[in-house]
């Protein structure tokens, strides 16, 4: 019992491992998207885009690092770049 469990584990373990890095993947998309979509509605209200990302919302840690996602954006405040720092 003890052995096939053992190979059990070490067989599924693998695809265990993908589901939750996909699952990963997926939350930081829609968390991306929900930042974006702040960052145009504070555009629209403001002719610009904001110099910190807080400045259009509250947004929780990038989902890989735990860090703030990052934020850059132009000179002008006509454009951003925006993105989280991903699994590797």
């Amino acid at each position: 019992g003890q052995r096939i469990g053992d190979i059990l584990l070490a067989l599924l373990t693998p695809a265990v491992n993908k589901l939750q890095d996909a699952s990963d993947r997926a939350a930081q998309i829609r968390a991306n998207l929900f930042a974006a979509l702040a960052l145009e509605r504070y555009q629209r209200e403001h002719g610009r885009y904001p110099k910190a990302l807080a400045d259009a919302g509250k947004f929780g840690p990038d989902v890989f690092s735990g860090k703030a996602l990052v934020y850059k954006p132009d000179a002008d405040g006509k454009g951003y770049l925006l993105y989280s720092v991903g699994q590797n």
